[in-house]
């Protein structure tokens, strides 16, 4: 007699998947980047994974919010949105299958915010920022020259060899820069600006704005209708007055097209052939303006006003949902911008301006200026208040 033996092939059974969590980069005010990776399907077939996070929970679970990135056993990025500035949150990446659904280990990150620096040494009024890079940065005010040699961290005292109010300040390399201020002030530096020479300026007129479109060629715009350039550096400048109205800000799209901004709705453009041309479009007074490209643009002013360009030509009213006079605004790129002004007021927009918030900030001091060091946004105002947006 034959003994047959059947021996039936049994299938493991399911358990757990297992999954490692990434570390977070690339933090904002409102995003932010993880991930992770599942090692192991625990015998299963990994039906979802991806990313939880959370404000509250921790560690966090599929009962917070959360990403779904993808099926199997693979490695995957997470793009967390919709995040709250300057709140911890707790991420963890999760992988479900038959058996449920297993967690990495829960990592801390924190988004960025808002955070007052005051200048060091001085509580003076600051009314313009500028950065050359990442770590090099001036701000200037009512008597004040103050530099950053890391990114903003730190800020410490220059010479000034005047008593007059600085207005606004731009450099060209880490060594060249120019300041311009009351009673034609103008100030231009080769060393970094640990020293500064005071060029033949224009008594009685006040100048608000300077911006240069190379090493050589600078504009600088004031009271009057002011509108001084420059061929050499800041050595020596020549005047025209295309408009009797107060210029306050300027600024190049390119080396061929500007823009002034000032009194009673006042725009200025110019191109290549030298000429400004005269155009207004509201009655409120305008105090800055920033260009991002050649046809993309903003102007800010009294009563919340902003308007945008998207030909250099044509103008139209964005609403700010404040009154608040506007001082200054900065795009870092297409959709992302900033607005600054009276009272600590900070409006910003992640859509091109279609919708402006207004932060909470903790401070009440009139902000003049804004200041981009590639990786931060800064702005600047009364009583030597330097804050951190980004």
């Amino acid at each position: 007699m034959v003994l047959l033996v059947f021996v039936s092939a049994c299938k493991p059974p399911v358990s757990l998947p297992s999954v490692f969590t990434y570390s977070v980069g690339s933090i904002t005010r409102n995003s932010a980047i993880s991930g992770g990776s599942v090692t192991s399907n625990g015998n299963g077939t990994v039906k979802a994974y991806g990313v939880c996070y959370s404000s509250n929970s921790n560690p966090p679970s599929l009962f917070n919010s959360v990403t779904i990135d993808g099926s199997g056993t693979n490695s995957f990025t997470s793009n967390l949105s919709g995040l709250n500035d300057s709140t911890v949150y707790y991420v963890c990446a999760y992988a479900t299958n038959e058996s449920g659904t297993a967690y990495g280990q829960t990592i801390r990150f924190t988004t960025l915010g808002f955070s007052i620096r005051e200048a060091s040494n001085t509580s003076s009024n600051l009314f313009g920022i500028y950065f050359t890079d990442a770590n090099n940065g001036w701000a200037v005010g009512n008597g004040s020259v103050l530099r950053t040699i890391n990114g903003g961290i730190n800020w410490t005292k220059h010479i000034n060899p005047v008593s007059s109010q600085l207005n606004d300040v731009y450099f060209t390399s880490v060594a060249n820069g120019c300041a311009v201020g009351y009673n034609g002030t103008i100030l231009t530096t080769s060393d970094s600006g640990n020293m500064w020479t005071q060029t033949s300026g224009v008594p009685n007129v006040t100048l608000s704005g300077v911006w240069f479109t190379s090493a050589s060629t600078g504009y600088a715009v004031g009271s009057g209708g002011t509108i001084l350039t420059t061929a050499n550096g800041g050595g020596t400048w020549t005047q025209t007055n295309p408009t009797t109205s107060q210029l306050n800000d300027v600024c190049f799209a390119n080396a061929n097209q500007g823009y002034a901004v000032g009194s009673g709705g006042t725009i200025l453009t110019t191109t290549i052939s030298g000429t400004w041309t005269s155009q207004t479009v509201t009655a409120n007074n305008l105090y800055g303006v920033y260009f991002i490209n050649s046809t993309n643009g903003w102007a800010v002013g009294d009563n919340g006003t902003i308007l945008t360009t998207n030909d250099g030509i044509t103008w139209t009213a964005q609403s700010s949902g404040t009154t608040n006079s506007l001082r200054s605004v900065y795009f870092i790129n297409s959709t992302n911008g900033y607005a600054v002004g009276s009272e600590g007021i900070i409006l910003t927009t992640n859509d091109g301006g279609t919708t402006w918030v207004a932060q909470t900030n903790g401070t009440t001091k009139d902000l003049h200026s804004l200041g981009y060091t590639s990786q931060t946004v800064y702005t600047v105002g009364n009583g030597g208040a330097i804050l951190q947006l980004q």
